[in-house]
């Protein structure tokens, strides 16, 4: 989306015109993917932010919106899937970043031992394969109503958490299921970090500025200012 910009219009001693432009630019980190208030603000990531950091605020982000749209169903399975795929992809992309790295391999064949273990990582396996191949589909998504009869006589009534079960796999809440499962892969990928440094690798950020000027057919062209 095209945003105006503030500029400044200054008629030069030689006869020249210099404009300033002014534009907000922003640097963020992984606290942009937890906040939709951001997302149309210009901005740069952080150098030091990662491909498998990015894949973990995916997932979150996927997740923040599943739970703004737990009470309609399309909705809920499209970030449903979004997340999984997100989390997976986070280890799939750790793997591809450490590559040449003995240590790192040595130290991750343990933890793949231990996620191999962890029957909720399973499951989130068994999600993402399902939802690449096949398609997320739901055993049962039934909405829930809550009536409350306060003490002065009150009555309220709102919607409670769906019921969500997804056919095949056996899930107990798919909201805190996706959450631990998500902080399990962060906590994997944070250490990994910490143990195993990485540079970051993208460029600098730069800048450019085109000079656009209106023809007489209406159309615009670019030109040396």
């Amino acid at each position: 989306m095209k945003r105006r910009l503030k500029h400044k219009i200054e008629k030069l001693p030689d006869g020249r015109t210099n404009v300033s432009v002014s534009m907000p630019l922003a640097l963020t980190g992984l606290e942009q993917y937890e906040s939709n208030d951001m997302m149309e603000d210009i901005a740069v990531l952080r150098r030091s932010v990662t491909q498998p950091q990015r894949k973990i605020g995916s997932a979150k982000w996927f997740l923040a919106q599943m739970k703004r749209c737990i009470q309609n169903e399309a909705f809920a399975l499209m970030f449903l899937e979004a997340c999984v795929t997100s989390i997976r992809s986070a280890t799939f992309t750790l793997q591809k970043m450490y590559g040449n790295n003995k240590d790192f391999e040595k130290w991750y064949v343990k933890k793949q031992e231990d996620m191999g273990n962890d029957s909720g990582l399973r499951s989130i396996v068994d999600l993402r394969n399902i939802a690449e191949k096949e398609g997320v589909i739901l055993d049962e998504y039934r909405h829930t109503i809550l009536v409350r009869f306060y003490i002065n006589g009150k009555i309220e009534a709102e919607t409670g958490e769906p019921i969500i079960q997804v056919e095949g796999i056996r899930i107990d809440g798919i909201l805190p299921f996706l959450e631990a499962s998500l902080d399990k892969v962060s906590g994997l990928i944070e250490e990994a970090h910490k143990l195993f440094p990485v540079k970051g690798s993208r460029t600098p950020v730069m800048g450019k500025i085109d000079y656009l000027r209106e023809k007489k057919d209406g159309s615009w062209e670019r030109f040396d200012f």
